[in-house]
Parts: C-alpha cells; sequence; structure tokens
C-alpha cells in the first residue's frame, strides 16, 4: 500500500479521508500540481512550486506550507513509496467550512493532500510508432447551464460582490444577463423570449415562487447594465428564496 500525506500526517493511501464538508469535495474549490520522479528526485520542483504559488494567489487561498515545508515533504512522500520513476500528484483545498455556502469561509485551514504513484510511461521520447489525436474546441468553463459541482469560477465572482458589500454578482455573457454567481436572475419579461438560450441554467423555483399570472419569468433582453438599471430582478436562490434586487452597482431599478 502506498503512502500518501494528509494535512502533516504519513500515512496509508487508503486509510487518508477528507470532510464531506470540504470545499474541494463541494465545490472543487482548491488547485493542484502534478510533480514527475525520475531516478527518485522531483523534476524541477522549483517551476512546480512557483505554478503552484500562481494558481493559490489567483484563487485567493494562503499557501498552508514555506517552499522548504513543501521540499521537505515531498522528499519524504518520495521516498516512503516503491520505485525510481514516479508521479506526485497534490492538491490544496480552502479547507473544511461549517455549511456550504459560496463565500470564503472566515478562519478555514487548507487541505494539503498527496500521494504517490508508478510512473507507468516511459520518460523517454518515443516516436515510433506514434499517436494519434483529435481537435475540439476548448468549451472549458462554458457550460454553465451544467450544474456542475466544479464551481471554482462561481465561487470567486460571488467572493467579488461580498468583497463590494453586495449580496450577489448578476453575470452577463454576449451583453446579456443569464445568471448569477450562486442564484438566478429572473427578470419579468414577455412569454417566449430567450428562455432555451444555450448556456443558461433554467430555473425550477422561480416560476413556482412568484409565477402567479401576473408575470412570465424567462431571461429576458437584459441587455448589459443599461438594461439592467431600466429593471427591477428577481434573484431566486433554492436555500434563501427570491429576492428582489433594487440596485445595481448603486443605481436604483425602476
Amino acid at each position: 500500500m502506498s503512502t500518501a500525506y494528509l494535512n502533516g500526517v504519513f500515512l496509508p493511501l487508503d486509510q487518508a479521508h477528507v470532510s464531506v464538508m470540504d470545499r474541494g469535495f463541494l465545490f472543487g474549490d482548491g488547485v493542484y500540481e502534478v510533480i514527475p520522479v525520475y531516478g527518485g528526485k522531483l523534476f524541477r520542483l522549483g517551476h512546480h512550486l512557483r505554478r503552484l504559488q500562481n494558481s493559490l494567489d489567483a484563487v485567493r487561498i494562503g499557501n498552508p506550507l514555506a517552499e522548504d515545508e513543501w521540499k521537505s515533504m515531498l522528499a519524504q512522500l518520495v521516498a516512503g513509496n516503491e520505485g525510481p520513476d514516479q508521479t506526485v500528484y497534490l492538491q490544496v483545498t480552502r479547507g473544511v467550512a461549517p455549511r456550504r455556502d459560496h463565500a470564503f469561509p472566515v478562519d478555514s485551514r487548507p487541505t494539503v493532500f498527496a500521494m504517490c504513484t508508478p510512473c507507468l510511461v516511459s520518460h523517454e521520447v518515443d516516436t515510433e510508432p506514434g499517436v494519434t489525436a483529435i481537435t475540439l474546441a476548448d468549451i472549458r468553463w462554458q457550460h454553465c447551464d451544467i450544474k456542475a459541482i466544479t464551481l471554482l469560477p462561481n465561487i470567486l465572482l460571488r467572493q467579488q460582490a461580498i468583497d463590494a458589500n453586495t449580496v450577489e454578482a448578476i453575470l452577463l455573457k454576449d451583453g446579456y444577463a443569464i445568471e448569477g454567481a450562486a442564484s438566478e436572475p429572473v427578470p419579468a419579461v414577455r412569454e417566449g423570449r430567450d428562455r432555451d438560450r444555450i448556456g443558461v441554467v433554467r430555473g425550477v423555483h422561480d416560476a413556482n415562487r412568484v409565477g402567479d399570472g401576473r408575470a412570465n419569468l424567462g431571461r429576458g433582453r437584459c441587455r448589459g447594465l443599461r438594461d439592467l438599471d431600466g429593471r427591477r430582478i428577481l434573484d431566486s436562490d433554492a436555500e434563501v428564496g427570491v429576492s428582489l434586487v433594487e440596485t445595481f452597482r448603486g443605481r436604483t431599478g425602476q
């Protein structure tokens, strides 16, 4: 059984467990690195640690270990696992929070996990007989209509709203108000407009909570802040309910 590292402890991999309230589990709220090991030596470790630091800075997670601590821990991890050629996988999440909330938790401690697996691919360049590949459009992070648990972009946007002393961030795409960072904003609009736009999460609570025949709820043509300033938004959240958004960036809606 291989040895892993979890929050300051080396232990068998099958004994490493994290809380279901860890934000990495609930939101994908964390970053990772993969470091090859050749001949028992971590390959370009300094470069990988700099890239790890860049990722942590980008998502606003404090680095839980100093550079020397990373080097010492990873060296021990490699030494505790068999084989001269290995692959180290490490990840750092924002840690465990008392409740599921997009906003950054206060005083949470990052979760640090690392493990080794045997390096199955030779580091020698193999030119024969070659491999095949296909080309695809890069659609990463574009399918916000999928209720995926990898919500790191939403978390960072929601935190910007909180840092600005507001409740929510209304997200714009191609000039349209599409969604909230953690909710479903829906303007009262006429029936039939933009209900089936690709990349839009269709709300399941808004019509039930406020659709009483007096307003049709859908994804109206709110083109940017100019139109948003001219109408109110009903902000629907499955946990909080429906709220009326009166202002956008300090401006009052009509």
